[in-house]
C-alpha cells in the first residue's frame, strides 16, 4: 500500500483561490459526485499551473466566466476553488453543479507523462476522500458532447486504469494527507499566493457556556473559581475510550496507538493522575473519535463531564503519526487535563495584527471571526493564568505564520514555531497542579493522607488551586455525611480503595454559591476511602468534617 505521506509529497499541492469577489467564482455550494477531466488546450511555453492561477484573476477570465478547481502540470498541482463550490468548466449547468473540474496542462516543454500521472494521483485521492467512484470520473466530452480532452480521449481507458491502480494502493484510512482534503482544507482552501503551501491544521476548542455563579459574587472569588473549575482533583484515574460508532469516528490502529503514547508521555513526567483505557464509553470521562471531516479538538478538563456518554469529548482530524500529529495528541490531552491555549495568556504580552490574523484564518482554515477570537485573539486574564512567564514552546501554543504578531518583536517576518513535545515549563506546571502520589506496589500510601475521623473537623489551610487529601477508615458500617464548613468554594470527591486503585464513589462542587460541598454515602467498616478536596476560594477559615 502507498503511504499517504508519499502521495502528498508527490502532489506538491499549492493553493491560490480565485478571490470571492471575482465574477468567475459564483460561490454556489455543491456536493460533488463527479470528477471532470480536461486539457487546458494551451500549448504556449510557460502556460503551466502557475500561469493559469494568475489568469483566473484577470479580467479576461471574468469576462469568459471560466473557472475550475485544480490545474495540474508536471511539477505541481494548484487549487483554485474549494471542492464544495461550483466552477464553470463543463459547458453544462448539470456538470458544473455536480463535478470537480481538473485541467491538465499541455504547454510546450512539459513532461506530459508526469503531468498526467500527477492528475491521476490527485483524482485517486479525491475519489478516496470524497467517496466518488471511478465510474464517475469523466472527460469533458461527457457533459459537452464535443471532442474535448482531445489529447486524452485516445488514451482515456489507460488514464482511468492508472487512476484505479493508484486508488487501489492508497491506504484505506485518511491518515497522512487527510488535512489536505478534509472539510477545513480542501473544501475551504488555504493561503492566497501560488507559492503558499498547505498549513498545519489547528486545534479548535469547543464553545462552552460560561459557568453560572450567583449574581452578587465577589470579583476575586469569581476569577479564582473560573481559574480552577476545569481542573481534576489530583489522584483521579481518567478513563478513556476509543469510539467505534458511528463508523466514521473509528480510528486506525496506529492512530489509537499514537494517542496511547501521548497519554504515556504526560504520565511519565511524574504526575498524580492516571490514565486507563476502558471498553465501555459509559465508563470513560474522555471519549475519543477520529472524524476527519472536522478538525482536532477537546473539551477542557471537567467540562467533558457535561457530555452524554454517546458523544465524543476529544476528536482528531488528521494523522497522528507525523511530528505535527504527535504534538496534536499531546495538545488535546493537555486540554483534557484542564490547560487552555498558552498564546491566549495575558502574560504572553502578544500584540496581534488582528486584521491579518482574521484574514489568515478565514482564508487558510475557513474560520469565522468568532472562532478565531475564541481560539486566538481573546486573552485569558492575567489573574486566571497559572504560572509566571510566557512559554512560547508550550505544547498548548499554536504555531503562527509571519506577519500575525506585532510584538514581541521578531515575528513580523519570521514565523513562531514551538519546539516539538512538552516544554520544560509544561512539565513544571503539570507537576505543580497534579503532584505525584507515592505508591508501593501500586497501592497509595495512606500515610501521606490526613486521617479524617468522625465528628472531628480538619482545618482547610491551603491556597486557591491547591488540594488536600484525606483517608477515611470507617469505625462502623453506616451512612456518613462528609461536608465542608465555613466560607469555602471547593470540589470534593470520594473514592474507595479497590485493590490499591481509587474507585470513584461520589463528588460535589459548591463553588459560586453560598452553600457547602456535601457527600452523603454508606461507608463499610474495614474498607479504606479517600477524600480529595481542591480549593477554589476561601473567605476566611474553613474546615472539612466527617459526621
Amino acid at each position: 500500500m502507498t503511504s499517504r505521506k508519499k502521495v502528498r509529497k508527490s502532489l506538491n499541492l499549492k493553493v491560490d483561490l480565485i478571490p470571492e469577489s471575482n465574477s468567475n467564482r459564483p460561490g454556489n455550494r455543491i456536493t460533488p459526485r463527479f470528477i471532470t477531466i480536461d486539457n487546458t488546450d494551451n500549448t504556449k511555453r510557460g502556460a503551466d499551473a502557475r500561469a493559469h492561477a494568475l489568469y483566473f484573476k484577470s479580467s479576461h477570465a471574468q469576462k469568459r466566466q471560466v473557472s475550475w478547481h485544480y490545474t495540474v502540470d508536471d511539477k505541481r498541482c494548484i487549487k483554485h476553488l474549494p471542492t464544495n463550490e461550483e466552477g464553470w468548466h463543463t459547458g453544462s449547468s448539470q456538470g458544473n453543479s455536480q463535478s470537480i473540474g481538473i485541467e491538465i496542462c499541455m504547454n510546450e516543454g512539459i513532461d506530459q507523462k508526469n503531468a498526467n500521472h500527477q492528475a491521476a494521483t490527485l483524482v485517486a485521492v479525491l475519489m478516496c476522500d470524497l467517496q466518488i467512484p471511478l465510474s464517475q470520473v469523466v472527460p469533458h466530452q461527457h457533459w459537452s458532447g464535443k471532442n474535448c480532452s482531445s489529447v486524452f480521449l485516445n488514451r482515456w481507458d489507460n488514464f482511468k486504469n492508472e487512476i484505479g491502480s493508484i486508488y487501489d494502493n492508497i491506504k484505506p484510512f485518511s491518515e497522512d494527507i487527510v488535512h489536505l482534503f478534509a472539510e477545513e482544507s480542501v473544501f475551504a482552501g488555504h493561503g492566497k499566493g501560488d507559492e503558499t503551501v498547505e498549513h498545519s491544521p489547528f486545534c479548535s476548542l469547543p464553545y462552552i457556556p460560561e459557568r453560572q455563579l450567583q449574581t452578587d459574587i465577589d470579583p476575586e472569588r469569581e476569577f479564582l473559581i473560573r481559574m480552577n473549575d476545569s481542573k481534576w482533583v489530583n489522584g483521579t484515574i481518567l478513563h478513556y475510550h476509543f469510539l467505534d460508532n458511528p463508523s466514521h469516528w473509528r480510528g486506525a490502529t496506529e492512530q489509537k496507538e499514537a494517542v496511547r503514547q501521548a497519554f504515556k508521555t504526560w504520565k511519565e513526567v511524574g504526575i498524580g493522575l492516571k490514565f486507563e483505557e476502558v471498553s465501555d464509553p459509559r465508563d470513560a470521562e474522555i471519549r475519543i473519535s477520529f472524524d476527519y471531516s472536522r478538525g482536532s479538538s477537546s473539551y477542557v478538563g471537567r467540562d467533558a463531564l457535561n457530555k452524554p456518554p454517546e458523544e465524543d469529548t476529544m476528536n482528531f482530524g488528521w494523522d497522528l503519526t507525523t511530528s505535527h500529529g504527535r504534538n496534536t495528541a499531546l495538545h488535546e490531552i493537555g486540554h483534557a487535563l484542564g490547560f487552555k491555549h498558552e498564546h491566549q495568556s495575558a502574560l504572553a504580552g502578544i500584540v496581534w495584527n488582528e486584521r491579518n490574523v482574521l484574514e489568515f484564518y478565514e482564508s487558510n482554515h475557513n474560520w469565522p471571526e468568532s472562532k478565531t477570537r475564541h481560539n486566538i485573539l481573546n486573552k485569558i486574564s492575567a489573574e486566571l493564568v497559572e504560572g509566571s512567564d510566557w512559554d512560547r514552546d508550550s505544547i498548548m501554543h499554536y504555531e503562527f505564520a509571519a506577519g500575525l504578531i506585532i510584538s514581541p518583536p521578531g515575528y513580523e517576518t519570521q514565523p513562531l514555531i514551538p519546539q516539538d513535545g512538552l516544554s520544560p515549563a509544561d512539565i513544571e506546571e503539570v507537576r505543580r497542579l497534579y503532584p505525584a502520589i507515592s505508591e508501593v506496589d501500586g497501592a497509595l500510601q495512606s500515610e501521606a493522607y490526613i486521617q479524617l475521623e468522625p465528628y472531628l473537623s480538619v482545618l482547610v489551610d491551603i491556597i486557591p488551586g491547591e488540594q488536600l487529601n484525606f483517608v477515611i477508615r470507617p469505625p462502623e458500617t453506616r451512612t456518613y455525611t462528609i461536608e465542608t464548613i465555613g466560607s469555602l468554594d471547593t470540589v470534593i470527591v470520594l473514592f474507595e480503595d479497590i485493590n490499591g486503585v481509587p474507585d470513584y464513589v461520589d463528588g460535589d462542587d459548591d463553588s459560586g454559591f453560598d452553600k457547602n460541598a456535601q457527600i452523603v454515602s454508606r461507608l463499610i467498616r474495614g474498607r479504606i476511602y479517600y477524600l480529595r478536596l481542591r480549593l477554589y476560594y476561601a473567605n476566611g477559615k474553613g474546615a472539612v468534617i466527617l459526621r
